[in-house]
């Protein structure tokens, strides 16, 4: 779709030294992002091997606080958030009034009151507006809208830990999955510019936020599969530590191979796996649903659960051809579904698709193909993740 004239693309932190390191970069939610950096499945194989850098620095960062910021924040996700420990991330979805998926999202409370909340790029504005809409007068909640001072480097591979720590001074390794830690950038702490030394002691989650104060927040979170880090540090610290972690020789991974490693695992993409269609139960993630609270949303999904639904599965190609979105899923002769992702598996070296398939064609082994005009290709619902 061609941008609105006018329109300029939002950059990164670190979008300049993508350009000059010759990455193919497109327009992804209003970011200029880099695609790749050279192949993508090179790219991707790193990634499961090795390990490989991605600027995702475009998402979301939104700090929520005041009394009522947790009874908001009940009422829209549909995991118990008050169950969340202070410095665990929580993986969430928020449903609209038509009990369908508006954003998936990581929320991680901070203590003090305080929510760090990550949605996906393009739909940050209109999670903004969900929270400022459902946010009651009695409810003593602010907003801080973090995203254009914040850069976020995701670290992920076999030896991310290793990389990692060289950005650190927590012992990373030590981090158990979903967890979240404060530190400060030891890649830096020799360097003399004013604007990165500014800690006097270690900063905690009250620093967050604090302009005045070089911090980052790393968690052991990840969009691949792998084991791996997320890095979320104020702007200025970006460009040294992208820097830092190529020179300690990990591979640079853009938004080509991000698809195509989540897409293997199975997890959703915003806008293309649910577009304000879908509830969570038919993307197959009940697992973030907690029926025992009340939240936005919840009554229609209890009677889809009474009634079925469709179910996203996962499609194996057993013939050539690599699947797109949009491609039509065909069975006993008709049409069915379509695909909303697909492409070529890096690991498995042949197409893989997602589709919501209704209650008829869910069971894995079902034959189906899938077609876009005179093409066609013989696909097999397999269990997810693909590997």
């Amino acid at each position: 779709m061609p941008m609105p004239f006018g329109f300029i693309m939002k950059e990164t932190a670190l979008t300049q030294l993508h350009v000059q390191n010759g990455a193919k970069m497109v327009e992804f939610g209003g970011w200029h992002m880099p695609l790749q950096f050279s192949n993508i499945v090179n790219e991707h194989m790193a990634v499961r091997k090795d390990v490989g850098v991605f600027d995702v620095s475009h998402m979301g960062d939104l700090l929520i606080s005041g009394s009522g910021a947790l009874k908001l924040l009940e009422r829209l996700c549909t995991r118990n958030i008050s169950k969340t420990k202070i410095g665990s991330a929580r993986y969430t979805h928020m449903l609209n009034n038509e009990g369908h998926i508006i954003d998936d999202m990581l929320i991680t409370p901070l203590g003090n009151e305080r929510f760090f909340v990550v949605p996906n790029a393009a739909r940050k504005d209109v999670i903004l507006n969900w929270i400022k809409e459902n946010k009651r007068p009695d409810e003593q909640v602010e907003i801080m809208d973090m995203s254009d001072s914040l850069c976020c480097i995701a670290v992920q591979g076999p030896r991310s830990a290793e990389i990692a720590q060289d950005l650190l001074d927590t012992d990373v390794s030590s981090m158990k999955r979903w967890k979240t830690r404060m530190s400060s950038p030891v890649w830096c702490s020799s360097e003399k510019e004013p604007t990165v030394a500014k800690w006097s002691t270690a900063p905690d989650f009250d620093d967050v936020g604090n302009p005045h104060m070089a911090w980052i927040m790393v968690s052991r979170t990840g969009y691949t599969g792998e084991d791996g880090f997320e890095i979320i540090m104020q702007n200025h610290l970006g460009p040294g530590a992208w820097s830092t972690l190529l020179k300690r020789g990990a591979t640079p991974v853009g938004l080509g191979a991000r698809d195509t490693l989540r897409l293997e695992k199975g997890y959703l993409l915003s806008g293309t796996d649910f577009d304000n269609d879908r509830s969570t139960i038919e993307t197959g993630y009940e697992w973030v649903v907690d029926f025992s609270k009340e939240f936005i949303g919840k009554d229609i999904m209890l009677k889809q659960k009474e009634e079925g639904y469709s179910l996203l599965c996962g499609i194996k190609v057993e013939s050539k051809g690599i699947p797109r979105h949009g491609f039509e899923v065909w069975a006993d002769e008709k049409m069915v579904s379509t695909v909303t992702s697909g492409g070529m598996s890096p690991v498995l070296e042949t197409g893989i698709a997602m589709a919501y398939m209704p209650e008829k064609y869910q069971k894995e082994g079902t034959k189906v193909q899938l077609v876009q005009r005179t093409r066609k290709m013989n696909g097999v619902l397999v269990k997810m993740p693909f590997v």
